[in-house]
């Protein structure tokens, strides 16, 4: 797969320094440069800008987006993508916009829109446009623009940069995969560079497909004139809208990869608008990225193919084009491409953790629903495909990823996600947060929604009909999450280990029974009888860990068990679970009065059995 990828991008372009850079000001038409001895229709398309090609790094304030199709969750991938448009904003003093692009109605998943906004708000990344934050350049669903989209092909219609096409569409349209693989082979004719049709959602409207070649469109509808178009067009004939290729080529300095040239001879006259009026992809995101002013744009691997069509309709609509940083896949540990769509372990059920799937968690939800920290899932991603400066080193929040932003840490090759270095970041933000050194307000914002977390989930046994026992308050429920910070990774794990310090154990539940299982009653007795007797000479104010553990030690001697069985059954008496803090740590936490409480119940259930 990955051996594929790099022969597809090396066939779409040349790695040569473009000679046709020209310098554009902000606002001017995108540079077109003719070559003296070509024909008129024979041109090199360049996208120009203020600064030099040379430097990847902007001298000013950028305006970004990330703009993705209401398809389904937010995937990892695009959760870089957005991040590292975010980072460029924040580093510069910028913008970042968030737009969603939903004019393909027959992809759109209900629920996706909102569940991208949600992901990015949990992993830290607030635009300052978007659907819900409102600006100057609104609206920002595409759905709500759609005239702009058909003043705009009226537009190209009339400079004779597109044309309209009344062929019924292929009932088997090539599919993306086809139109890549045909990258990597030089058309054998003029003719059959006319491409195919890029549409899927035309290939229910007409019974009879044009002539195909190659699997590419054969463009017979480029060469009917214009009185003969519009009146066809006056009489309702159904039709879609193309591009028009021109041939030549296309240059522009990519931000990741550098100087890049395509031939125009492996483009399509892809489809802009579509019979029922609607925009495709490419005609909707160029328009908006010119109304929008949108200065610098990091998008995948994946959409090199279609780049030099997208500086056509800048140059075709003199609008002064982005600059393009085109970033390369995400890979799994088995060096296959992360799937966008949701896996067998995507759910919020699975018990499978990232480090163990077969098929990793490629949804961002997925994360946010089994207790990772937004923040922490976001310094993990930046990771896969940027170098940070040495200083910063792993760890870091998104202000500090911010700072320590250049585009020239940004990788070329693909990027394998490590699920294991996850889970030692997120265990770094999460000491963070109960240290009260971060969360997403700054700093002991984090420490504040964990025990908040705590309180829900005390709240919650409560309501099924478990009685607290002691009382709650914030101080308490910091006291607890300070003891089992060493146990706790994730957020989902607090409730179990916090669990036994407001609630007597139950010893019915299967857990506990099972324990139970494993010592015989006058062993339990000795071990509990013995366990009240050390304990009853220190005080409450000494009742400390130290304290604790050493009155421990004379246990074995004592109950003549190990100092493991011993800790077992104090475990089993203290908590009812056989898993936890240290059972010297949580002797402390719960205080002499509730241990002596529960070790002297332990003992009277032992003896009624």
């Amino acid at each position: 797969m990955l051996l594929k990828h790099r022969r597809l991008i090396a066939s779409i372009f040349n790695h040569n320094t473009c000679n046709s850079w020209r310098h554009l000001a902000r606002g001017s038409p995108l540079c077109v440069v003719r070559s003296p001895s070509a024909s008129a229709t024979h041109s090199t398309i360049a996208s120009g800008h203020n600064e030099p090609p040379s430097n990847r790094e902007p001298s000013a304030p950028v305006r970004v987006r990330f703009a993705p199709s209401p398809t389904g969750s937010l995937h990892l991938g695009g959760l870089r993508t957005a991040l590292y448009n975010f980072l460029l904003a924040r580093a510069t003093g910028g913008q970042f916009l968030l737009r969603i692009e939903d004019t393909d109605a027959s992809r759109l998943v209900p629920g996706a829109a909102k569940d991208i906004q949600e992901m990015l708000a949990w992993a830290g990344i607030q635009p300052d446009e978007g659907p819900e934050q409102g600006g100057p350049y609104g609206p920002y669903v595409q759905s709500d623009r759609l005239s702009r989209y058909t003043e705009a092909a009226a537009q190209l219609l009339e400079s004779g940069h597109a044309y309209r096409c009344f062929c019924a569409p292929s009932s088997a349209p090539p599919t993306r995969k086809a139109a890549k693989e045909r990258m990597n082979r030089t058309p054998a004719s003029p003719s059959s560079s006319r491409p195919e049709n890029d549409d899927p959602s035309l290939s229910t409207i007409a019974p009879t497909p044009p002539t195909i070649s190659d699997g590419r469109y054969d463009g017979r509808c480029s060469h009917m004139s214009r009185s003969d178009s519009d009146a066809r067009a006056r009489a309702g004939e159904p039709h879609v809208v193309r591009m028009k290729i021109p041939s030549g080529t296309s240059s522009l300095f990519d931000l990741v990869h550098g100087n890049l040239t395509f031939n125009h001879t492996s483009l399509d006259d892809s489809v802009l608008l579509k019979r029922d009026g609607r925009p495709t992809y490419h005609l909707a995101s160029v328009v908006d990225d010119g109304l929008m002013e949108i200065t610098h744009v990091f998008r995948g691997d994946e959409w090199l193919p279609s780049t030099p069509k997208h500086l056509i309709l800048h140059s075709a609509l003199n609008q002064r084009p982005p600059l393009y940083g085109h970033l390369p896949l995400l890979l799994g540990r088995d060096r296959s491409k992360l799937s966008k769509r949701t896996s067998s372990t995507d759910s919020a059920t699975s018990s499978v953790s990232p480090t163990s799937a077969s098929t990793p968690p490629s949804t961002v939800r997925w994360y946010a629903e089994h207790g990772y920290l937004g923040p922490a899932v976001a310094n993990w991603v930046a990771l896969v495909g940027w170098t940070p400066p040495p200083e910063l080193g792993e760890i870091a929040d998104l202000n500090q990823l911010a700072q320590a932003f250049r585009i020239d840490g940004l990788h070329k090759s693909p990027g394998v996600v490590n699920f294991e270095k996850l889970d030692h970041v997120q265990k770094a933000h999460m000491v963070a947060w109960i240290e009260g050194r971060g969360g997403p307000e700054g700093p002991g914002s984090g420490r504040a929604l964990l025990i908040r977390y705590i309180q829900e989930a005390v709240e919650g046994e409560v309501d099924k009909g478990n009685i607290l026992d002691g009382t709650w308050s914030d101080e308490e429920g910091g006291k607890v999450l300070d003891i089992i910070k060493p146990k706790v990774t994730v957020r989902t794990q607090i409730p179990r280990y916090s669990r036994p310090f407001f609630f007597l154990p139950d010893w019915s539940a299967q857990e506990a029974l099972s324990l139970r299982s494993k010592f015989l009653q006058p062993e339990l007795e000795s071990i509990l009888s013995n366990t009240l007797t050390l304990l009853e000479p220190h005080s409450p104010d000494a009742f400390h860990t130290a304290a604790i553990k050493s009155a421990f030690e004379a246990l074995p001697s004592l109950c003549g068990a190990s100092y493991n069985r011993c800790m077992t059954v104090l475990r089993w008496a203290v908590s009812g679970s056989g898993t936890g803090v240290g059972v010297a740590e949580m002797v402390a936490g719960l205080g002499k009065a509730r241990v002596a409480q529960r070790l002297q119940l332990g003992l009277e259930h032992v003896k009624v059995e």
